[in-house]
């Protein structure tokens, strides 16, 4: 659904909306990358089916593997898109929080952090939230 149902509603915005080359390349990025990781955390705030939004994440961020680069070069173009660049991009953003998880997991610290998983999310949100805010001031301003 993410890269079917939504891609094709953000694409079919860029196409009628935007007529800036560069917000055109934007979209196609969103378009090209998986769900935010936000997705788990509002499924439980809102008391949906966790264990089926957790697993459609995964796979969204796996498929993402293969699919990211194909559409980023397919729809902009290889020499738009650094492929080294793109590469190392989601092995920072998929490969090694997969494997943090993992290890999260086999070691059993995950269950020593599992009382501080809501204060850690929130922290998590403001960070990057944070983050994105200051690295845009002068867009904002």
């Amino acid at each position: 659904m993410n890269y079917g149902i939504l891609g094709a509603v953000l694409f079919g915005f860029k196409a009628l909306l935007i007529h800036e080359e560069a917000l055109r390349a934007g979209f196609i990025i969103v378009i090209a990358v998986p769900p935010a990781v936000a997705v788990i955390p509002f499924t439980m705030l809102l008391k949906g089916d966790s264990p089926f939004s957790l697993v459609a994440t995964i796979g969204c961020y796996l498929g993402a593997l293969v699919l990211m680069p194909l559409i980023a070069v397919g729809f902009l173009g290889s020499e738009f898109v650094d492929q080294s660049k793109l590469i190392w991009i989601m092995i920072e953003l998929i490969l090694i929080p997969l494997v943090l998880s993992r290890f999260l997991l086999w070691t059993g610290l995950s269950q020593k952090i599992e009382p501080y998983k809501g204060t850690l999310t929130n922290w998590g949100f403001f960070l990057v939230t944070y983050t994105i805010v200051g690295l845009n001031q002068s867009i904002f301003f």
